[in-house]
């Protein structure tokens, strides 16, 4: 998990999941959840070819805000390659972008029945987490970029 604590931010990475990995990246995340990421606002990493995972719902699948929004299209990632992902949070806005294709454009706010069981979706600032689920899921290349605060609406009083 990371030290600091993130708003609207830009995450850059590459991953490479083992045969039958079941793995994700944690948005918005607290120290003192659940380490099994059930409660966070997770995107969902996965060895989508392997046989066991091949009829899971598409709400499960890389790319997908776990439990929430399917990726579209889906990446189809296998086992033993290298891939990148870009992630973008900005408010209540997040996009999923894997191998330079973009599988996700979700606002939040559009999932409220979601919210019970996936508190991380409700969160405006917490830490980024990489869940280490499986043997041999590898992570490397991962850059932060913090985003600046939005300007003021036109009508905002001063």
């Amino acid at each position: 998990m990371s030290d600091g604590e993130y708003d609207d931010f830009e995450l850059e990475l590459e991953f490479r999941v083992p045969p039958s990995g079941n793995s994700g990246v944690f948005l918005r995340a607290w120290p003192a959840g659940d380490t099994s990421g059930g409660q966070f606002l997770e995107i969902q990493l996965l060895d989508d070819n392997a046989p066991e995972f091949r009829a899971i719902t598409p709400l499960a699948k890389t790319g997908a805000i776990f439990g929430t929004v399917a990726a579209n299209p889906a990446p189809n990632i296998s086992a033993g390659k290298w891939y990148q992902m870009q992630i973008r949070a900005a408010g209540r806005q997040v996009q999923v972008v894997v191998n330079g294709q973009r599988v996700v454009n979700a606002n939040l706010d559009d999932y409220k029945e979601k919210f019970e069981r996936f508190p991380g979706l409700v969160r405006a600032r917490a830490r980024i987490g990489l869940q280490d689920y499986v043997v041999d899921l590898a992570f490397r290349n991962i850059r932060i970029r913090e985003l600046p605060a939005p300007p003021p609406a036109a009508d905002a009083p001063f």
